[in-house]
């Protein structure tokens, strides 16, 4: 199926991502004088966990950190692929209200999903994957999860100049060991069950997967929904901000002491096609 995928990229949509891509990255060779310092020496490969906040900002993320994200999207691959038939998926999935067709914008948007999926660095939530053994004895985690960190050891780590470690998805670490000490002290203020309820059930609430990603990789992958909590991580990462423990705070603060900005909670959305429960009402 995927192979039938990537043959169906006529010449026209390639064409198209190429320029996307060109005309982004000739946009931000000219100096920009406003861009925090910090965000310029940022090392750390962002992942995208909002597809809405993805949407709203990827146009105006430095390039030396969008073009190697990793994008997690509450989509199916062959929606990016037949964007036509599946118009009404994409535009309510993105969260472009008031739009009902293809506009340039959101071609232009769907060229660089396709883009980052021939870079293998886009992840698609509602595909499906083959079950994978991946804590032994534990069956119950979900596939995309599985291979989601299987893929992510095949990565290489610009930070540790190594392999980035797979995802930690087993119960024992987050029921006996999470929150224990400073090294896995929440970032998010989400509690275990929490977290397992997004290994087990892939609910693909923003906090507890940006916890399964930090806690995998806390010095070299920075998940985040907006460019604003980019900002922030680097802001904090310069001043040696600590994290907020998820006892007692249910969620409400951020790995930074800041009250989360969240485009799902603020610009949550009532279409069937979005099952997330971040992205629903």
């Amino acid at each position: 199926m995927g192979n039938k995928l990537q043959n169906a990229i006529s010449d026209a949509d390639q064409s198209r991502s190429d320029q996307v891509i060109i005309d982004l990255n000739r946009a931000q060779k000219t100096p920009i004088v406003s861009t925090d310092v910090n965000i310029l020496l940022e090392e750390r490969r962002l992942v995208f966990v909002s597809v809405i906040g993805l949407y709203n900002s990827w146009k105006q993320c430095a390039t030396h950190l969008l073009f190697p994200a990793i994008v997690l999207l509450p989509m199916k691959r062959c929606w990016i692929y037949k964007p036509k038939k599946y118009t009404e998926e994409i535009v309510s999935t993105i969260g472009a209200r008031g739009n009902c067709i293809l506009n340039n914008e959101i071609k232009d948007f769907v060229a660089f999903l396709k883009w980052k999926d021939t870079q293998k660095l886009a992840f698609f939530m509602l595909d499906d994957y083959p079950a994978y053994d991946e804590i032994k004895g534990n069956s119950l985690i979900h596939p995309f999860w599985s291979h989601l960190s299987r893929v992510l050891q095949t990565l290489h780590d610009p930070v540790q100049n190594t392999l980035y470690r797979g995802l930690q998805l087993d119960d024992v670490f987050w029921t006996t060991r999470y929150g224990q000490n400073t090294s896995t002290r929440s970032r998010y203020g989400v509690t275990p069950a929490t977290v397992l309820s997004e290994v087990y059930c892939l609910s693909m609430r923003f906090k507890p997967m940006k916890e399964i990603l930090r806690q995998s990789n806390p010095e070299s992958l920075l998940p985040i929904e907006t460019l604003s909590e980019l900002e922030r991580a680097c802001a904090a990462k310069s001043t040696n901000t600590g994290s907020v423990e998820y006892r007692g705070v249910a969620g409400s603060a951020d790995a930074y002491g800041f009250t989360a900005m969240t485009l799902g909670d603020s610009q949550s959305l009532s279409s069937e096609w979005v099952v997330a429960a971040d992205y629903d009402d």
